[in-house]
């Protein structure tokens, strides 16, 4: 699919708040594509609010999890938007993705449908995700998003675990 008409699937998600299947759906357009565009459309996937709507967690969660299929290059792209947006509810979610990633444990994650073409797609069994460098990159990651919080966030101090 093309990256035109991706970016024209995403607006029109964000507008209408589908259904997680179509969420999916995109997501597996997004991994299927590959490009750093395709990354992009995750993370505004990952970052809206969806207009207030109150269960937003569910879509929001799955698609920052699909960042990390581009590695260290989604680890960043997640951190950066959480540090520039300074919300609740996106640190909580970033700081959660990385703690399981600075783990290995990212096959443990919740809000993502096991069962889905995504998570298999994903594949978290992989070396990439097992690997120092995206371990490494993480909890880099994770200190940066900590020291850059504004004083109001809460920060989920039990993922701290992850990094001491």
């Amino acid at each position: 699919m093309k990256i035109e008409e991706l970016e024209g699937f995403v607006n029109s998600f964000i507008k209408e708040r589908a259904s997680k299947n179509e969420l999916y759906e995109i997501l597996i357009s997004c991994i299927n594509n590959a490009s750093h565009k395709a990354l992009d459309l995750v993370v505004i996937l990952g970052e809206s609010d969806y207009d207030g709507f109150t269960y937003n967690f569910e879509l929001k969660y799955p698609s920052l999890v699909t960042t990390l299929f581009w590695g260290e290059i989604g680890i960043e792209k997640i951190t950066e938007m959480a540090i520039n947006k300074q919300k609740t509810k996106d640190v909580k979610i970033v700081a959660e993705i990385l703690s399981y990633a600075i783990r290995g444990k990212l096959d443990e994650l919740n809000f993502i449908d096991k069962e889905s073409e995504v998570f298999q797609k994903l594949n978290f069994s992989n070396k990439k995700y097992q690997s120092e460098s995206f371990k490494a990159k993480a909890k880099e990651s994770l200190i940066n998003l900590m020291v850059n919080l504004d004083k109001d966030i809460s920060f989920p101090v039990s993922i701290l675990n992850s990094v001491l």
